[in-house]
């Protein structure tokens, strides 16, 4: 046969001297299903056809358009109970301490023998975790609200719909998979962790609820952000009919959703379960169930989102050189619904634990600081804590302390101060609360809308640097409110006019201790009493040392040295995010050098890629390493987690702009299956771009907050491992009983030192430097 062969499966294909041409192209709307195969490199296909206006309309089944609504009473329905639930918290935080007597209430970690690290007795700053969760109800009001916005948005035309349709429901038909086979895992994760915590045949069940209420808040955390981007993509495709701002701030607005939901859910939940249970330490459950919906969702969103991304471009790209996002490719659907499985509801989950679990170890961190509630003799003992550290025991071979033999020495504990309730743990466990409540106002207010000056698209370049311009105008204006308030907050409650320095040796010099004296033979034994080291009674400040030898500064200036550890949060943050930008703006050299290593073949643009990528990673690896080491010489491992609080403050206008990515990507992507006109896909190719950019800003952003959140993590870990005694266990008694452990027995190498947590960063960098 001249004009046409039979292939192996009996069809008939157009001949060309034994090779295969591609086929005339199948109009989208035909039902024929022949199957063509290609057995050509892609240079040998054909360009396709310019598309040509057709002389019919699409017809799109009826059941197919599962999303046209433009109203919702589930939603208003909640945004009336927020706004309620919200008035209703506000009234409880102003009557919690005069009038429901709420504020007495003593943690119950210090009371029950569940843990191996015990700390004194301190009282729950209620009021303040209750200005929490109002912060985070309001919060809610204000997603229940965006969502509304967002879904009273025009839908476009029902084959934007019907594709829209089909995305939703393949997204929520993985999420719900997914959640079916976590449901059962966290299940039994719980009743293991509930049943093994028996006490004298009492349950504890604090660790297992609050592990199983952190899930499922991650969970709908993530439902809740990937239902109104898959409601926001359609919106923002048909808003980019009326011109580039308005679809940002559709896409930004659908991003702002799952941002505020994160923050808000996340507070919420852990000022409710702090409430409820008593227990500061059991709020470390909440984090372990928040990391395993994380793990999950991350990596499964984060594989399906990569292998559809891949699929989808093989077959069109490769296989039959046709655009992206071409209808007659069905994996693009596979790749929309990647992008929010993945993207979307996957990076929440992941930021969910770091945001929850930084405010949940520095919170823990700061209920072992040696600032004790109503605890003279403890406060002595940790004043003198460094001669122990420098001498050993007092009568060896016996294990014996010189801190606790000084501080009964004529009773010298009792010109210690007796610290209120709030100016002890307290204080130091409600910061990181504060400070998230701020963060949570502050995205709130920032989220409303982008201010965008550019105009329409003209120049490719300069339309991406106006809108990275008008993103990064709203983020810095946050993290400004955010800095002005951490100032306010640090300096109120540990500056000059507050109640913390109205104590003897915080405000002013007055506190009788003893000081070594310097020299080679200081440890020596006094004559005249052989229980001191040779020294002298001296006047002075309050400086503590803790268990593994840090000298806690004089009070005066411990709200700078917090204030100063927040700052390098947010500035850590915010170099992250402007590095990341760098790497992956398409104005950027780096990312034009990939693109014009494209000349030399495909090799060339992945040898280039690989070398950006892993280029890209050192300075924040650097910055991170600097961060830590910088923070803990301010205030100890409890300024390292509080350092990762203030970089999550800001969480979430960050996951706004990150989770705006997918729902822009797939606005492109529905323009271009619907067969809008050329203008329409310009825009959305515009916002898609810049998806791209911030996407790779909350990667950044995510990675670089966890290392700080997993050090002060680890800390804690270590406390509740046994291996660093607890102020219990270093503290005996005024009668003259020793105590049950020292610091000279702490290991000097340890996971929790921050110079071998900072080596295996700077050896982790090295690779990638060389590479």
């Amino acid at each position: 046969m001249n004009d046409e062969e039979v292939d192996s499966d009996g069809g008939r294909v157009p001949a060309t001297n034994g090779k295969v041409v591609n086929p005339p192209l199948i109009d989208r709307d035909d039902k024929d299903t022949t199957a063509y195969k290609y057995d050509l490199a892609p240079a040998d296909f054909p360009p396709p056809p310019e598309h040509e206006e057709a002389d019919f309309e699409v017809t799109v089944p009826p059941e197919d358009i599962g999303d046209s609504a433009h109203y919702s009473m589930w939603v208003f329905l909640s945004m009336v109970f927020f706004f309620i639930m919200f008035v209703v918290l506000l009234i409880l935080s102003a009557l919690a301490c005069n009038t429901l007597n709420w504020c007495e209430r003593i943690d119950y970690s210090t009371t029950t023998p569940l843990y191996e690290f015990q700390t004194f007795p301190f009282v729950i700053p209620t009021e303040w975790i209750l200005g929490a969760m109002t912060v985070g109800v309001f919060g809610l009001f204000v997603v229940s609200y965006y969502a509304l916005t967002v879904i009273r948005r025009d839908c476009g035309t029902p084959r934007m719909i019907q594709i829209a349709t089909y995305i939703r429901q393949g997204s929520e038909k993985f999420l719900v998979t997914e959640y079916t086979y976590l449901f059962v895992a966290v299940i039994a994760i719980t009743l293991i962790l509930v049943f093994i915590n028996t006490i004298d045949g009492v349950v504890e069940y604090r660790l297992g609820v609050c592990y199983l209420i952190g899930a499922l808040l991650s969970g709908i955390t993530g439902y809740i952000g990937m239902s109104i981007a898959t409601r926001g993509n359609v919106r923002t495709t048909a808003a980019s009919e009326q011109g580039l701002s308005l679809g940002l701030n559709v896409a930004f607005r659908s991003g702002a959703v799952m941002g505020l939901s994160v923050v808000s859910i996340g507070l919420t939940g852990l000022g409710l379960c702090y409430l409820a249970f008593g227990d500061v330490r059991a709020l470390a459950g909440f984090s372990a169930g928040a990391s395993t919906i994380a793990l999950f969702a991350r990596v499964g969103g984060g594989i399906y989102t990569k292998a559809a991304d891949v699929g989808a471009d093989l077959v069109g790209k490769v296989e039959a050189s046709i655009p992206e996002d071409d209808p007659r490719n069905p994996a693009t659907i596979a790749d929309n619904v990647g992008d929010n499985v993945g993207d979307v509801a996957g990076m929440g989950a992941d930021l969910f634990e770091s945001f929850v679990g930084s405010i949940i170890a520095t919170a823990i961190l700061g209920a072992t600081l040696p600032y004790f509630y109503e605890n003279q003799f403890a406060m002595c003992v940790y004043q003198h804590l460094n001669i122990d550290l420098a001498c050993g025991s007092a009568d060896p071979p016996f294990n014996t302390s010189f801190a606790n033999s000084i501080c009964v020495l004529d009773d010298l504990y009792l010109s210690y101060p007796s610290l209120g309730r709030l100016q002890g743990q307290g204080l130091f466990i409600l910061l990181p609360f504060a400070l998230a409540m701020v963060g949570v106002a502050a995205s709130a207010l920032c989220t409303q809308k982008i201010f965008y000056f550019g105009g329409e698209i003209k120049d490719k370049a300069k339309t991406m640097s106006k809108l990275l311009q008008a993103l990064n105008i709203s983020i810095f204006l946050a993290s400004f409110l955010i800095f002005c308030a951490a100032f306010g907050l640090t300096f109120g409650l540990f500056g000059g006019p507050s109640a913390f320095l109205d104590n003897s040796g915080f405000g002013f010099s007055s506190l009788p201790y003893y000081a070594l004296q310097m020299g080679d033979n200081m440890c020596e034994l006094r004559l005249d009493n052989p229980d001191l080291p040779l020294g002298s009674f001296r006047i002075g400040y309050y400086r503590p040392t803790d268990a593994i030898g840090f000298l806690f500064p004089v009070p005066l200036g411990i709200w700078a040295r917090l204030f100063g550890c927040i700052v390098i949060g947010l500035l850590l943050g915010i170099f992250i995010g402007e590095i990341t930008q760098f790497f992956t703006s398409g104005n950027s050299a780096p990312t034009q050098g990939i693109a014009a290593s494209g000349e030399y073949g495909a090799g060339a643009v992945v040898i280039q890629g690989l070398g950006v990528g892993m280029a890209s990673a050192v300075l924040p690896l650097f910055l991170v390493f600097g961060s830590i080491l910088g923070t803990y010489a301010l205030f100890s491992s409890y300024g390292i987690g509080l350092a990762a609080v203030g970089m999550l403050s800001s969480l979430g206008i960050t996951m706004a702009t990150d989770a705006y990515g997918p729902v822009a990507d797939n606005a492109g992507g529905i323009a271009e299956m619907a067969e809008l006109p050329p203008h329409v896909r310009d825009t959305t190719d515009a916002l898609d771009a810049l998806g791209n950019t911030t996407a790779a800003i909350g990667k950044g952003f995510s990675n670089g907050s966890a290392v700080l959140t997993a050090y002060a993590l680890l800390t804690a870990l270590v406390q509740d491992s046994g291996l660093m005694p607890g102020p219990v266990a270093l503290v005996g008694d005024p009668a003259g009983s020793e105590p049950d452990s020292f610091v000279y027995f702490t290991d000097p190498i340890s996971l929790d030192d921050v110079y071998v947590i900072t080596s295996l960063l700077l050896g982790i960098m090295l690779p990638f430097l060389f590479g």
